[in-house]
């Protein structure tokens, strides 16, 4: 997801800050793209898991694995489908 935001943000001409923050990323986002939203206590949740569960020693229940992949589809859906927007104008 954090790939996802970091390219809107640069076809919008911007310069991406090398953070894994995925709560700032789509405040960002949301300043160039007045109709993006995105929950952010949901992408908080994502970003602190994302390092989490990096590590040995730390396991995701199925319950909150299961709500953090339909947060990621939803978000990956609405943003590849507006840069699918942007290579189909090319």
């Amino acid at each position: 997801m954090e790939k996802y935001f970091k390219a809107a943000l640069i076809a919008h001409g911007q310069t991406v800050q090398k953070i894994h923050d995925l709560r700032e990323l789509s405040r960002q986002l949301g300043i160039l793209m007045p109709d993006w939203e995105a929950d952010p206590s949901d992408l908080t949740r994502i970003t602190q898991g994302g390092v989490m569960f990096r590590y040995p020693g730390m396991e995701a229940q199925a319950e909150d694995a299961a709500r953090a992949v339909a947060i990621t589809q939803g978000v990956r859906q609405r943003l590849s489908g507006w840069l699918g927007t942007l290579s189909a104008a090319s």
